[in-house]
């Protein structure tokens, strides 16, 4: 019966969850990316055209302000039309032509203007609410900046001269005003528009010019914004925004919140259902685990309770023998062979009682135990095996349960034996490490283990016998590892050649 075949049917099951599972998390991570990345090239499609947008309306500004530029020339030639019609009049020094040119001034109904004489007193005015501003008086330092920022047109009659002082219509004044409030709303715009990302504008040098949805702290610390920049120009090339007035512009943005939390959630969900996998897993492994311990417990008290009942025949047969004394005496040495097979039986049958319990753990020697084991087995194995060991400290003493830990030993001298086809050599090393550890070293010359299955050896019902359970490595394993705390694996084995199994244990 290959009880390795039921147990590995079972592992199938968990090894294919753990694939599908795996397969499924890898596909869903690979196309929440394919989503996020085909968002994130549309945000930026939308910053784009939201930015030649911006661009169009600034050229758009750009040809309202020489639209406007044009109007304001024309307004200054109109004045000088007047200046020059005024002059010509003037040259036929009639004194009541003077009042043809405030004629001409009073005329005009948009554009403000003052006509002053060479002392800056006020001859004229029109188009002017100010109502500090009378004829008599003398033009104030705060009204001359205001009419100041165009030439005066000069008017001579006769060895007078008069000045006409003007400046933009106050329709000119207001559509001036309403086309750089819309210019200055081009910044305001890539603060707040940009579907909400995170943008900045800058100019040639890296300076800020403006900046939406981003951290203040950032834009506090110089060091920390320009590392900023650059890592938003290692991502996307920058876009260029021309506004028309011969400086370029560039505005960087990083991709949206979402964008970021879309391609990180697929890890965080099944980083989440990773843990869960697991822990299922674990579960399922430590109930299949108790689940074989049940098995190997209830396997184990059944052979005790079946080995029970013809031991205790053999065991009253010999006394039957030992009382009849002419076969008592010429076969002594039969029975007392028998005795100590009897013996062995009686303590097999007791260690398998024990399984599932915990058994209670002692200082023992351990010479004691190598001695007896190896006896035993040099009487029953061939005469072409040699069995033997060597233990540097006599004394040395392990904590264990003997009755068990024997039946460790004598696994591996079974196990070696099997191991052996004709004659050899089975050595057992002791010797006690300076951390209190005792390690047992088995050393046979039989046909030994391939690498790939130096642990494969150690699960349940593996064999490479045409008839067995293959349980014995199995138990040693169990019993030092979970009774006693201490640890077995192959230390060393090649074909043909023989294996190395070592033991480590705590000492007393």
């Amino acid at each position: 019966m290959d009880l390795s075949k039921i147990f590995k049917k079972n592992n199938f099951v968990e090894i294919a969850i753990i694939v599908i599972s795996s397969f499924l998390a890898i596909a869903t991570v690979v196309y929440s990316n394919i989503i996020a990345n085909q968002l994130a090239k549309r945000e930026e499609n939308q910053v784009k055209l939201w930015a030649k947008a911006t661009q169009d309306k600034a050229k758009l500004i750009k040809l309202s302000n020489e639209i406007f530029d044009n109007l304001s020339k024309e307004e200054h030639m109109k004045v000088q039309l007047y200046a020059k019609a005024s002059n010509i009049i003037l040259k036929e020094n009639d004194n009541d032509k003077l009042s043809f040119l405030l004629d001409i001034l009073k005329f005009n109904e948009n554009i403000p203007a003052i006509a002053t004489d060479s002392n800056l007193i006020i001859i004229e005015y029109r188009n002017i609410l100010d109502t500090s501003i009378q004829v008599g008086k003398k033009l104030d330092k705060i009204h001359q900046k205001e009419f100041f920022q165009y030439r005066p047109v000069e008017v001579q009659f006769l060895d007078k001269h008069q000045f006409i002082y003007y400046k933009d219509s106050r329709i000119f004044h207001q559509l001036k005003y309403y086309l750089n409030a819309s210019g200055n709303s081009f910044y305001n715009e890539i603060g707040s528009n940009a579907a909400f990302l995170p943008v900045v504008i800058i100019d040639e040098n890296n300076k800020l010019l403006k900046s939406g949805n981003i951290d203040e702290s950032i834009l506090k610390d110089t060091a920390q914004f320009i590392e900023y920049i650059e890592n938003l120009k290692a991502e996307k090339d920058p876009i260029k925004i021309d506004l028309g007035d011969g400086k370029i512009r560039y505005l960087l943005f990083e991709n949206s919140v979402i964008i970021k939390q879309l391609k990180w959630f697929p890890f965080v969900l099944y980083g989440i259902l990773a843990f869960f996998l697991i822990v299922t897993y674990i579960a399922i492994k430590n109930s299949r685990k108790t689940e074989k311990n049940q098995i190997w417990i209830g396997m184990s008290k059944e052979t005790a309770h079946q080995l029970g009942t013809p031991i205790s025949s053999l065991a009253a047969w010999l006394e039957v023998l030992k009382e009849d004394i002419s076969f008592h005496t010429s076969h002594h040495n039969i029975i007392t062979e028998m005795e100590k097979d009897i013996n062995r039986l009686t303590l097999v049958a007791d260690r398998f009682s024990k399984i599932g319990s915990k058994p209670k753990l002692e200082a023992q020697n351990l010479n004691e135990i190598l001695e007896n084991s190896v006896q035993y087995f040099r009487h029953r194995a061939s005469k072409k095996v040699n069995i033997n060991y060597s233990i540097e400290d006599k004394s040395i003493q392990i904590l264990i349960n003997k009755q068990l830990f024997e039946w460790v030993i004598e696994n591996l001298i079974r196990n070696a034996l099997d191991a052996i086809s004709h004659e050899g050599e089975i050595f057992f090393h002791c010797q006690k490490d300076s951390d209190n550890k005792v390690t047992i070293e088995c050393r046979d010359s039989g046909k030994g283990i391939e690498k790939g299955l130096f642990m494969t050896v150690f699960e349940p019902g593996f064999t490479t016998k045409k008839r067995g359970w293959g349980l014995g490595l199995s138990l040693c394993k169990r019993i030092i590892e979970d009774y006693f705390k201490g640890s077995i694996f192959v230390k060393w084995s090649k074909r043909g050649e023989g294996t190395v199994f070592k033991i480590v244990l705590n000492g007393v």
